[in-house]
């Protein structure tokens, strides 16, 4: 699962460098948080103790990942000055 999760975030951000050509950092800041949303999900899949809410300790920090990395791409794609155009 990890390594299909991994091709698949590589695709997709090579794809968005070479078609859609996003701001400076926007690539990054969404490899953070589509990794750690993807692997929130994963975490399921694995036997861990639950320590908060039902979650494990990975799934809260992968959480935690998703959520900084998703809302400072959305930060810097809705302050960008210049529009990318292919």
């Amino acid at each position: 699962y990890q390594v299909a999760k991994n091709w698949s975030l590589a695709g997709a951000l090579w794809w968005s460098l070479r078609c859609w050509r996003p701001p400076a950092g926007v690539v990054f800041w969404l490899f953070v948080g589509l990794y750690g949303l993807v692997r929130f999900f994963l975490m399921y899949l694995r036997d861990e103790e639950r320590v908060l809410a039902g979650l494990t300790q990975s799934q809260i920090f992968s959480g935690i990942m998703a959520v900084a990395g998703l809302s400072v791409a959305a930060y810097l794609l809705l302050t960008s000055r210049t529009t990318a155009v292919s």
